[in-house]
């Protein structure tokens, strides 16, 4: 099954994925965790892993997760999708 391909300038770092979720929490504190990473057109499958990993409830407003439970999720998002880009080819020496 072809892995789903996440916009390139959120999640390549992850403090600014966690800087958008921060935002968001702040601006819209009653709106579902999943709402807002679906706003934010991050991978489905990194988001549903790193919610089991977590064991955060999608349905939990975004308001409610504390500091640190952002900083985690968006630490492991952006691990789950750096290890599933292709890593270049490393160059042969003859």
């Amino acid at each position: 099954m072809p892995q789903p391909t996440c916009p390139p300038s959120i999640v390549q770092n992850a403090a600014k994925l966690g800087e958008a979720l921060s935002h968001r929490q702040y601006l819209r504190p009653h709106r579902s965790l999943v709402a807002v990473l679906a706003d934010l057109e991050i991978c489905p499958a990194a988001v549903e892993q790193a919610m089991r990993w977590l064991k955060l409830d999608d349905s939990r407003p975004i308001g409610r997760l504390r500091a640190t439970e952002l900083q985690s999720l968006s630490r492991c998002i952006h691990r789950l999708i750096e290890s599933t880009q292709p890593q270049p080819a490393e160059p042969q020496l003859v």
